[in-house]
C-alpha cells in the first residue's frame, strides 16, 4: 500500500514529510535529528533538553511557554527516542488547526519558536548556558537513577547489556552516570553543532493545512546550512552469542526474571507479521501462554509476559517471581517455547492474538505518533512500512508461519535479579 506521507526535500539531508488529513483538530509537527548510538550517547541525550531551556530570542523556558500560550495553548516538547542502532533528537509541536483561529501568521509564529529551539540556542562564550547545562545534567542523572530504583526496568537493561555487549543497542537512551562529570557547556555545544550540521533531519507534519503555503514556510525556516550529511546505518541484527545464565543480588523485595531470545526475523523480513503473532501468543496479552500457564495456572508469577524489539530481532520474556520458584518458573517458560515450536497453539490463542494485534494497530493508526513511528522504523531498514499493509499481511498469517518463527528463535540468556541472601 502506498505511503501516506508526501516527501519534499528542504535541503541536503533535510526532508519534509506531509500527511494531509481532516482526522485531527490539530496540526502536529515532529522533527527528528538522527544520530548514531555510541559512546557519546549521554551528550546526545542532554542536548534536546538543554535546547528547550532557552534560545537567543526566547531567553528561558518561561518565555518560550508564554509565547506558546499566546498561540492558543500550543504545546512544545523535546526529548530523545531510541530506534534500533540510532538515537533521535525528538522535537514536537502541536497547534490548533489554523482554520479554527483568527491569528494572522499563526503557523509561522509557532514554527518560529520550533526553529529557534532547534537551531538558535542561547550561547555564552562559545558554549551553552552553564546554568542550563548543569540543570539538565542533574535531570539526566535523576532519569538514570530512576532506572536503578525501578528493579524491573533495571533487570531489563542489564539483560540488554548482557545480550548486546558490543552492539549500539546496549546503550541506555539517557546515557551513563560516569559520563556526566566530563560534560561541560563547550564540549556539549560542539557535539550539538556536529549533529545539526551533519546528521539527517526529518520534519513530519500531520493535520489539515494548506500544503503549498506550509511547504514554503518550512523551506524558508528550516533550510539550515549543512557541512555534509552522515549516513545512519541500517540496524544490525544481533548475532547469537551462546547460552548463558546470570544471577545478580540487590536489595529487592521481588525476584525479577528476564529471558532473552534472538531471531533473524526483523521488521523488514517477510515473516515479520508472523513474529508479531508469535510474540502475542507467547506473552503479549492476557490470553497468552505465559500469562495463563505461569501466572494463572501455576501461580508462580506476580506478572509474566513478553515483548519484542522489531528492529533488532530480540524477544524478551519477563516475570516477577519468588526466588524459591526460579527453577520451576524457568522450566515452565521453556515448556511454552517448546509448545510454540511444536505447533501446540490453540484456535483461541491464535484468533484472540490476531484480534488483539488488529485492534492495537488500528489504535496506532489513529494516533499521529504511531504512524510516524512506523514510517521512521521503515526508513531505518530501507522499506516502506504502513499499518494498513501490515494489517493485510496479518490476515494471511497461518499457524505454520508462527511455528517457522518459533523454530528460528534461540534462547540466549536467563537473567535473574534477586534479594541478597534469598
Amino acid at each position: 500500500m502506498e505511503n501516506i506521507f508526501q516527501r519534499e526535500v528542504i535541503s541536503e539531508g533535510i526532508n519534509l514529510y506531509l500527511y494531509q488529513t481532516e482526522k485531527y483538530k490539530t496540526v502536529a509537527f515532529r522533527v527528528f535529528l538522527y544520530n548514531k548510538a555510541d559512546e557519546d550517547i549521554t551528550k546526545t541525550a542532554l542536548i534536546p533538553f538543554v535546547l528547550a531551556r532557552g534560545t537567543e530570542n526566547y531567553r528561558d523556558n518561561l518565555t518560550i511557554r508564554r509565547n506558546l500560550a499566546h498561540l492558543y495553548g500550543a504545546q512544545l516538547a523535546s526529548g530523545v527516542t531510541r530506534r534500533g542502532d540510532a538515537i533521535l533528537l525528538d522535537f514536537r509541536l502541536e497547534m490548533v488547526n489554523p482554520k479554527f483561529v483568527e491569528e494572522k501568521n499563526y503557523l509561522v509564529k509557532g514554527l518560529d519558536i520550533l526553529k529557534e529551539v532547534i537551531f538558535n540556542p542561547l550561547t555564552i562564550d562559545e558554549g551553552f548556558n552553564p546554568l542550563y547545562v548543569d540543570g539538565e545534567k542533574e535531570n539526566i542523572k535523576n532519569r538514570i537513577l530512576a532506572v536503578l530504583n525501578d528493579k524491573g526496568r533495571y533487570a531489563f537493561e542489564r539483560a540488554v547489556q548482557l545480550m548486546c555487549p558490543n552492539d549500539p543497542y546496549r546503550f541506555f537512551k539517557y546515557g551513563k552516570l560516569e559520563d556526566l562529570p566530563g560534560i561541560n557547556p563547550k564540549n556539549l555545544y560542539q557535539k550539538y553543532r556536529g549533529i545539526v550540521e551533519n546528521c539527517p533531519i526529518d520534519i513530519f507534519v500531520v493535520g489539515d493545512f494548506e500544503k503549498e503555503e506550509l511547504i514554503g514556510i518550512i523551506k524558508e525556516k528550516f533550510n539550515y546550512p549543512r557541512k555534509g550529511v552522515q549516513r545512519i546505518e541500517k540496524p544490525k541484527r544481533v548475532e547469537f552469542l551462546g547460552y548463558k545464565e546470570e544471577v545478580e543480588e540487590m536489595e529487592v523485595n521481588q525476584g525479577k526474571l528476564v529471558m532473552g531470545l534472538k531471531t533473524p526475523i526483523t521488521l523488514e523480513h517477510p515473516l515479520y507479521p508472523a513474529l508479531l503473532m508469535y510474540n502475542g501468543i507467547l506473552g503479549a496479552y492476557p490470553h497468552s501462554k505465559l500469562f495463563k500457564n505461569v501466572r494463572e495456572n501455576a501461580s508462580l508469577a506476580y506478572y509474566a509476559g513478553s515483548n519484542l524489539e522489531s528492529l533488532k530481532g530480540l524477544v524478551f520474556i519477563f516475570a516477577g517471581i519468588e526466588p524459591k520458584t526460579y527453577h520451576q518458573t524457568v522450566e515452565i517458560i521453556k515448556g511454552q517455547l517448546e509448545d510454540m515450536k511444536n505447533g501446540n497453539i490453540s484456535e483461541k490463542e491464535f484468533q484472540y492474538t490476531y484480534v488483539s494485534l488488529e485492534n492495537g494497530l488500528l489504535e496506532t493508526y489513529d494516533e499521529v505518533g504511531g504512524q510516524i513511528g512506523y514510517f521512521v522504523d521503515g526508513k531505518l531498514v530501507g522499506k516502506t512500512i504502513t499499518i494498513p499493509d501490515l494489517l493485510e499481511k496479518l490476515k494471511r498469517v497461518k499457524v505454520e508461519d508462527v511455528v517457522e518463527v518459533a523454530k528460528s528463535v534461540e534462547l540466549e540468556l536467563i537473567y535473574f535479579l534477586k534479594g541478597k541472601g534469598d
